[in-house]
């Protein structure tokens, strides 16, 4: 589901998708607070990741992730 949404929405948004078997991606999810996944997260570009907004825990449907992501593109 994410990378059907990434596949429509990506020359409109930056999807960045972390694979916890690198450590280096376990160790930009700590910095975020993610515990856990799946996990979502806004960082704005100039942003801090420890400081992203609309942050989500957990399975969201399509419907809610792509209401998201259609908030940003309005934004």
């Amino acid at each position: 589901m994410v990378h059907g949404l990434r596949m429509e929405y990506q020359d409109r948004i930056n999807f960045v998708i972390l694979d916890y078997l690198i450590t280096e991606q376990r160790e930009f999810a700590s910095v975020m607070s993610v515990a856990g996944h799946p996990a979502f997260a806004v960082i704005d570009v100039n942003q801090d990741p420890k400081d992203a907004r609309d942050q989500t825990f957990g399975f969201q449907s399509e419907s809610r992730l792509r209401s998201i992501l259609e908030e940003l593109i309005e934004a």
